[in-house]
């Protein structure tokens, strides 16, 4: 026990335990929330889905909102991801997939987000933009080339787009090659990817069993 509390409150540890849940409490303010409030004096919770992303915010606000609101998670991704790995300089790829899985899904209702909005919460697409953008903008616009014609085959349906965006990433990951990034550029792309995918599809499961109820009873 006493060796456990050493390695815990070691340097390199401790510092990033608090930065792991600086990254849970920032991830899961919701932006689109607080951005409608304060610029519509609306609850989007209570408006379409319910949800606070940036797909929802387009039914209040139209295109701006959604530019707005899909930008400000990109950007809070992004920047969580940079100070993290300048600052905390992560030894393994392993310490790099803890940060992406908080950052996620304290992003979606599957962790903690939904405190701070009424119970309700974005499905963390746009904060898993953010998240390629910085490991491997390739890989981001492969999945988007993907996004846009699903869009188009399924009858624009942003949520199944979505799914199925993220659902090929792992593919394309091993496709492409790595992006110019330093702890084992292969395995943390791919591993990223896969992140991605679980916890995208997992807060997207009520829109895919939608899809495929429809489907099946056509």
């Amino acid at each position: 026990m006493q060796h456990f509390y050493e390695y815990l409150f070691s340097p390199h540890v401790f510092w990033k335990l608090i930065w792991y849940c600086i990254v849970a409490v920032v991830g899961s303010v919701s932006l689109g929330y607080w951005y409608i409030y304060a610029l519509y004096g609306k609850n989007i919770t209570r408006v379409g889905s319910g949800n606070s992303g940036a797909t929802n915010a387009y039914r209040i606000a139209g295109i701006s909102g959604f530019i707005a609101v899909f930008a400000l998670d990109v950007v809070r991704a992004y920047a969580l991801l940079f100070l993290y790995m300048h600052y905390m300089q992560p030894q393994s790829s392993i310490e790099v997939f803890v940060c992406v899985i908080i950052l996620l899904l304290s992003n979606t209702k599957l962790l903690i987000r939904y405190l701070f909005s009424g119970f309700y919460s974005g499905k963390g697409v746009s904060t898993s933009v953010g998240v390629l953008l910085f490991f491997h903008p390739e890989l981001l616009l492969a999945a988007f080339v993907t996004w846009v014609a699903i869009l188009v085959l399924s009858g624009h349906r942003v949520g199944i787009a979505s799914a199925v965006a993220v659902a090929s990433l792992p593919l394309w990951a091993h496709c492409l090659p790595s992006s110019n990034y330093t702890i084992s550029e292969g395995a943390v792309v791919l591993g990223v990817s896969v992140i991605i995918m679980c916890i995208v599809l997992a807060s997207h499961a009520e829109n895919i069993r939608v899809f495929l109820s429809k489907k099946m009873g056509a």
